[in-house]
């Protein structure tokens, strides 16, 4: 530091024994060096753009569970920097790396409750052409296969401590999706909304969902809300949430830890349906849903959040429980056959065919 001050006490006095003209042409210089390095860095960032909001993916060669992140990548020109969080768990990563030929190549440290647990390094090119061998069970467990625009490769590390075992495995980033959410209401002019709502939902949960319910509901109570989120004015995704009293809400719900833990509070938030069309799925829309739905409820002061996610019989199948953790909430019970008492239709569960045999898990967040 006392080197880079004496340089700087050098320069200014340099400066002053300059001829006026000197003065000037340095200052222009500075100014268009400053200039001409923007102008790299924003021709880099359009021609290869990276930064943004991302869902991410990566798994260990070992297995084939699908560990899922949220991911923010800042640019610089060509170099990322970033940081990835686990959507169930506290584990983060910080990235570090450079973008060169459509391919990123960096470093991770991850970290957990905020203590150092490993290091290691990482590649990624855009597009499916890279070896699936990595990932034999990605599109499975994804519910999607590889697009162009994703960024896949494969990961390297090993524990802080530099006596643990060498780990790999592959890595996926696919950006969020940019879709323009929007509110279905009572009013004619939104009634095209909740049909597509409606759409959404039976499509991801099942026909018991019904558009003339939504709107009979939607009619006479003014604090259940319709999202629904369009992508290029193709519905993909749609959230169903109210905020009603504790003691009513939890009489919905079959669950008696969740009653005892909303008896007697006065605003609660209710997550009854979130689904996303299934090509969609992965792409960060039910998180901008949720995160509507989590704003709607703070701004109604609301003490406790409640939620039922579905868990499909199979194996790898989707469920909103990881991203409803991601919000903070907790598991507080899981219950069997929670729509055991539904109609026997074949078309009432996307999952099973006639009596619904799927589990339950209740979720809630408290202040």
């Amino acid at each position: 530091m006392d080197l880079f001050l004496s340089w700087l006490e050098k320069i200014a006095a340099l400066t002053q024994t300059l001829p006026p003209w000197a003065k000037v042409l340095s200052a222009l210089i500075i100014v268009g060096a400053a200039v001409l390095r923007w102008f790299t860095n924003w021709r880099r960032r359009r021609r290869d753009p990276v930064a943004g909001k991302y869902f991410a993916a990566f798994g260990h060669s070992s297995g084939p569970e699908v560990t899922k992140s949220v991911l923010a990548v800042n640019q610089t020109g060509y170099a990322i920097d970033g940081k990835n969080a686990m959507l169930d768990k506290s584990r983060t990563w910080t990235l570090k790396g450079r973008l060169k030929g459509g391919v990123v190549q960096g470093t991770y440290d991850e970290k957990v409750d905020g203590r150092r647990l490993s290091s290691g390094g990482f590649v990624l090119a855009r597009g499916p052409g890279l070896p699936s061998q990595l990932a034999p069970d990605l599109g499975e467990n994804l519910g999607t296969s590889l697009r162009r625009e994703d960024f896949f490769g494969g990961w390297i590390g090993q524990d802080a401590d530099g006596h643990g075992k060498v780990n790999h495995g592959y890595y996926l980033w696919r950006r969020n999706a940019p879709v323009n959410v929007k509110s279905a209401s009572k009013f004619p002019w939104c009634r095209n909304r909740l049909h597509d709502a409606s759409d959404v939902l039976r499509d991801g949960l099942g026909t018991y969902i019904q558009y003339s319910e939504l709107l009979k509901r939607v009619e006479s109570n003014e604090r259940i809300w319709v999202e629904v989120a369009y992508l290029k004015r193709k519905p993909v995704g749609a959230i169903v949430f109210s905020i009603g009293a504790g003691d009513d809400i939890g009489a919905g719900i079959k669950s008696k830890k969740a009653k005892k833990a909303l008896e007697g509070r006065p605003n609660v938030g209710f997550l009854e349906h979130l689904a996303v069309t299934k090509a969609y799925r992965g792409t960060g829309i039910a998180s901008t849903l949720l995160t509507r739905a989590i704003e709607t409820f703070d701004k109604s002061n609301c003490g406790a959040r409640v939620a039922v996610s579905w868990l499909p019989q199979r194996p790898g199948a989707q469920t909103s429980l990881g991203l409803l953790k991601a919000f903070k909430f907790e598991e507080i019970e899981r219950i069997p056959k929670y729509w055991a008492d539904a109609p026997s239709r074949e078309d009432y569960c996307p999952e099973c065919a006639g009596q619904c045999q799927c589990d339950a898990a209740i979720a809630l967040c408290r202040d």
